[in-house]
């Protein structure tokens, strides 16, 4: 009876060392074969080992495709599920380091940018967002978060452009637009009025996003609703409610052209 906590351990060990042998051997696998046995791996449950296999996908080079897009977001899900968010950062980052030029990996890192928790801590001079240790001085990234969704999405157009994918170069559009909007909408609509330096990434902000509780509708000087006017080329925009109704008309031409060709 004493043997089994002895042999549970052993047990115990081997699984971990033989488990420690088969994903650097998987990790030297085939681009393709990679791709297949870290799908594998998060279908099953495993996480960890699927995030490890899609971060070599996305940090090594070893493939550049269109499916890309898919692997980074797929590693976002192991990140949700295994509650790292510490980690997207550096995940993104790489990725977007390593794939300059991919824009469909740009479309969903700057996706994934937007959807991501904006609260979190610094510990040791670093952003931990939606860090578990609840300790550190309190920041966030909404603002931050919105303004690189935005450069990723602008780095990703003049590329997207090249794509016989109509339909799919309108959906970047929407996503543009849409990040405009990111915390622009509803209750801080007064906001778009302002042409945001998108140039330079703002710092994390002190304390927690709550938002700007602002109940009226934003006015011209004659009280008449502000309403945003159409342009025909980004940079002519004099406010970020122009870059935004540009951006939709991009998508209405693309998905117009989807139509017909």
């Amino acid at each position: 009876m004493k043997s089994k906590p002895v042999f549970s351990l052993l047990f115990a060990v081997c699984m971990i060392a033989v488990f420690s042998a088969v994903i650097p051997a998987l990790a030297n696998q085939d681009p393709v074969t990679l791709r297949a046995q870290a799908v594998k791996e998060l279908k099953d449950g495993n996480y960890r080992d699927a995030l490890n296999l899609f971060k070599k996908l996305l940090h090594e080079k070893v493939l550049d495709d269109e499916k890309l897009g898919s692997d980074f977001m797929q590693a976002v899900s192991c990140i949700q599920q295994l509650n790292v968010y510490p980690e997207f950062d550096e995940l993104a980052e790489k990725a977007v380091e390593a794939h300059p030029t991919n824009w469909r990996l740009l479309e969903a890192v700057a996706r994934s940018y937007t959807n991501m928790p904006k609260y979190g801590f610094v510990i040791d001079g670093e952003f931990q967002r939606a860090a578990r240790r609840n300790s550190g001085q309190p920041k966030h990234s909404a603002e931050r978060d919105r303004i690189r969704s935005i450069q990723l999405l602008l780095q990703a157009e003049p590329l997207a452009i090249e794509d016989d994918d109509r339909a799919a170069v309108g959906q970047l559009y929407v996503y543009l637009a849409s990040a405009f909007l990111n915390h622009r909408g509803y209750q801080e609509s007064w906001r778009l009025q302002v042409l945001v330096d998108l140039d330079t990434l703002p710092d994390y902000e002190p304390g927690y996003y709550y938002g700007r509780a602002v109940t009226s509708a934003p006015v011209n000087d004659d009280g008449s609703p502000m309403i945003y006017s159409a342009v025909d080329k980004l940079e002519d925009a004099e406010n970020d409610g122009e870059r935004w109704r540009w951006a939709l008309n991009q998508a209405i031409e693309m998905h117009r052209s989807s139509r017909f060709n």
